[in-house]
């Protein structure tokens, strides 16, 4: 399978696991080169997901997390920005500070 399809795989998966989670409007970015590949909204905000199929390395998860933050700081109030690794965890990341969001 190529890498294209993997990441794809895993995106799709993060849809699925929130609208299972009952969020209203689930939109995939495929093929676009933004920071965020999944948007999830609701009425009173949402979350920018870039998806990792796996983080190898510190390096690698330093890099995604870096920009995935730089990102961040252009978002409206309402919206939070999340890291979402294919192994099942999220982690949210705020305008100043990292948390782990609930699994």
């Amino acid at each position: 399978m190529s890498r294209y399809r993997l990441g794809a795989d895993a995106e799709r998966r993060a849809v699925a696991l929130l609208r299972e989670e009952r969020w209203p409007l689930v939109v995939r970015s495929a093929g676009s080169n933004s920071p965020f590949d999944v948007i999830a909204l609701d009425r009173e905000g949402g979350l920018a997901i870039q998806v990792k199929r796996s983080a190898k390395g510190k390096r690698s998860f330093a890099k995604a997390l870096d920009g995935l933050q730089a990102a961040a700081e252009f978002l409206p109030p309402a919206l939070n920005a999340v890291l979402r690794l294919s192994r099942g965890c999220w982690l949210l990341v705020g305008k100043t500070a990292l948390r782990a969001a609930p699994t």
